[in-house]
């Protein structure tokens, strides 16, 4: 009963789950893999499917984890029975006897493709901000729970200093004598309220 349930867990797991032996061929592989690989039978090698460029630091990774029986996670790509290049992350484990022989290795893979996607767009999202902020003429100062500036555009030159000179000094530091108390108010209910103060002069 153990056995069956166990395989059933395999078999429907989401992510990518392969078994090989200790020669790096495969000798079982769940739904998930087949439809990652684009392949119905697995009678490959373990490096077969890594792309020219990985398959150097992916072999070496895998031979360490072998040697010190460590579980071992990496990045990589693979090419699928299509064509197509796919990253993927992949977390491997020694399988052993019960004698403590190492007698497999087993391997669960995740597509990337999605997370990197959203990494991708992140990424662009930030630079198109950074590049508004900075063609902004108002000075924009972002700042941390506690008041230190963690960013600021170049328009604050035109209080005579450069953003590197600003950036991690407290913001009230900025501010006239005269409107701090008034300003430490605000940017204090600002900060509980979101955790973030951002300010236009």
């Amino acid at each position: 009963a153990k056995i069956i349930v166990l395989f059933n867990a395999f078999m429907a797991a989401q992510d990518a789950v392969l078994i090989f032996d200790m020669q790096g061929r495969v000798i079982n592989a769940n739904e998930a893999a087949q439809k990652l690989f684009e392949r119905d039978q697995f009678c490959v090698d373990a490096m077969e499917a890594v792309v020219p460029e990985d398959k150097e630091r992916i072999a070496a990774a895998l031979a360490e984890m072998i040697t010190s029986g460590r579980p071992a996670v990496a990045q990589f790509s693979i090419v699928t029975m299509s064509g197509r290049r796919v990253p993927i992350e992949a977390s491997g484990s020694l399988v052993l006897d019960a004698g403590g022989k190492p007698v497999g290795i087993v391997v669960v893979e995740r597509d990337l493709t999605e997370r990197r996607k959203a990494e991708e767009a992140l990424k662009k999202s930030e630079e198109k901000y950074r590049n508004l902020v900075e063609r902004e003429k108002d000075v924009i100062v972002s700042v941390d729970a506690l008041g230190f500036v963690n960013s600021v555009n170049s328009a604050v030159s035109s209080w005579g200093y450069t953003p590197d000179e600003v950036v991690k000094m407290n913001f009230l530091d900025l501010i006239a004598p005269e409107w701090r108390e008034v300003t430490a108010v605000e940017l204090q209910n600002r900060l509980l309220k979101t955790g973030e103060f951002i300010g236009e002069t």
